[in-house]
């Protein structure tokens, strides 16, 4: 059993995080991007390498399936969490940015 990644080997669960990412509905993609964007200007490290990874794929230049998979685990957890807690768990939880995602209805 080989348990390493070949160089140059995509890992195999960044199919599934693309797929994940592009079933996004337009609407709702533009909330997320906005949040993220919002939340990265504020300094937040995760957000500001997901908003670089969105642009790179919006651009449709190469991106590494480490991002993909970052970008897609950062999505889902905005999805699946409270999004308070998302930015807790970055340090930072500004109301001004729960007022946002409120505004965004990416917060309840």
């Amino acid at each position: 059993m080989n348990d390493t990644l070949d160089a140059g080997e995509v890992h195999p669960s960044s199919y599934s995080a693309m797929e994940y990412i592009l079933s996004i509905k337009p609407k709702k993609w533009m909330r997320c991007v906005e949040a993220i964007s919002s939340i990265a200007l504020s300094g937040n490290r995760t957000a500001s390498i997901c908003m670089g990874t969105i642009e790179r794929l919006e651009k449709k230049e190469p991106v590494s399936d480490r991002y993909v998979l970052g970008l897609a685990w950062f999505l889902k957890e905005m999805e699946q969490m409270a999004v308070s807690d998302v930015l807790d768990k970055q340090n930072d939880s500004s109301t001004e940015l729960k007022k946002l995602l409120q505004e965004l209805g990416l917060y309840e």
